[in-house]
């Protein structure tokens, strides 16, 4: 398969190129009819892997690479993946990416992914219909590809190829989950995490206890609402602990994520006002991304009182909490914990039949479509993309 990308060109007559340099976590599904890729393992990821604040400050040290025209990075807990829009020989990009990039894995460079053009946009969108996923079909994935696209957008990374090539992305993820059988298939990774964690807490006592949800990604919010329609939590006993500014688009999304919750807005998560909430908890819900620990036992231990139970979960795969393990009346569920109920659950999933005969057809639909995929757009940014379409052909 080749990539025609003869029309696209910058304002310097340059020929413009898709590349993808990152790693992955291995899931059930595999490569299926997409590019074959490497897979790596949780510590290598977590060496690569950036806390969302750092991203920004990334993907300026991407831009500043010569020939890079757009980028976008995808940091989630399952993949660290840098997409670029390029003008330079891709080799040499290669390496820069690499030095500046996946320099603690350098050794495992066997386990990086290396795409190119219309086998980029083909990982893109299987990912985005949830085949790459440690969870088959899940729909946050989607919404972790927006925020990266977003985030980019803030930082003046992207552009008018981005938009243009995340639109088409979005869209037709969006006609394959709601317009053929895959729509049966397609969990909540935060409602299957939750679901497996909380299989043997008493509804009844969770129902009528508080609830304190830390952070405001996609994954706090998604909890937030999993937790109203699925367990029937009353909004009133929900209270997020949140750093977002007004001015912040996450604020508008975490406000209709948690109507009808009470909301705090702290300095930081490490504050005592937040451990003061865990410890008046029947169960926590961990959603920031951050690479030290801000929730101490020790200081979580002196506002502990009398029998109370709590439930810590928490997403965050650098780990959230320290010093919690054997702190008498607090059950932690980790990262590591989640994955594996979640790995679980997706165990019994590719043992459906029918999940299997809808992988069987959808593999090579999104093969197809992504073959006979224009990507049409207008220039949004006068003088900098000469050009009328984006062609993702196959000569």
């Amino acid at each position: 398969m080749l990539f025609s990308t003869q029309n696209t060109r910058n304002d310097r007559g340059e020929q413009i190129h898709l590349q993808m340099v990152g790693v992955c976590l291995e899931n059930v599904v595999g490569s299926g009819m997409g590019p074959k890729l490497r897979y790596t393992e949780v510590d290598n990821l977590k060496k690569v892997k950036l806390p969302h604040a750092e991203v920004s400050a990334a993907l300026e040290s991407l831009m500043g690479i010569p020939g890079v025209e757009e980028a976008f990075i995808w940091n989630t807990c399952n993949r660290f993946e840098v997409y670029f829009f390029h003008t330079s020989n891709r080799r040499e990009l290669e390496a820069r990416i690499e030095e500046t990039f996946f320099g603690p894995i350098c050794e495992e460079r066997s386990k990086l992914n290396y795409l190119s053009d219309t086998d980029v946009v083909h990982h893109l969108v299987r990912t985005a219909v949830g085949f790459n996923s440690g969870l088959p079909g899940e729909r946050d994935v989607a919404q972790q590809l927006h925020s990266a696209v977003r985030l980019a957008s803030m930082a003046g990374a992207s552009g008018p190829l981005t938009e243009a090539l995340s639109d088409s992305v979005f869209e037709m993820a969006r006609e394959i989950r709601e317009e053929t059988v895959w729509k049966r298939f397609s969990p909540s990774y935060c409602g299957a995490a939750l679901e497996e964690a909380l299989r043997d807490t008493c509804m009844g006592r969770l129902q009528s206890g508080r609830v304190a949800v830390v952070g405001s990604s996609n994954t706090s919010r998604g909890s937030a609402e999993i937790l109203r329609r699925r367990f029937g939590i009353s909004e009133e006993n929900v209270t997020v602990y949140h750093r977002c500014h007004h001015k912040d688009g996450q604020m508008k999304s975490m406000r209709r994520a948690c109507r009808g919750s009470s909301r705090v807005r702290v300095r930081d998560y490490d504050s005592d006002t937040v451990h003061q909430a865990i410890a008046k908890s029947r169960l926590v819900i961990i959603g920031i991304d951050r690479s030290q620990p801000v929730i101490s036992g020790e200081r979580l231990a002196r506002h502990l009182k009398g029998d109370e139970q709590v439930t810590v979960i928490d997403f965050n795969t650098f780990g959230s909490c320290e010093g919690l393990e054997g702190l008498p009346g607090v059950r932690l569920v980790d990262a590591a914990m989640i994955e594996d109920k979640v790995r679980d659950y997706a165990n019994r999933l590719v043992h459906n039949p029918e999940f299997l005969n809808a992988l069987e057809v959808l593999e090579p639909m999104v093969r197809e479509r992504v073959r006979g995929l224009r990507v049409v757009f207008e220039d949004q940014v006068e003088g900098k993309v000469s050009v009328e379409s984006y062609a993702l052909g196959v000569a």
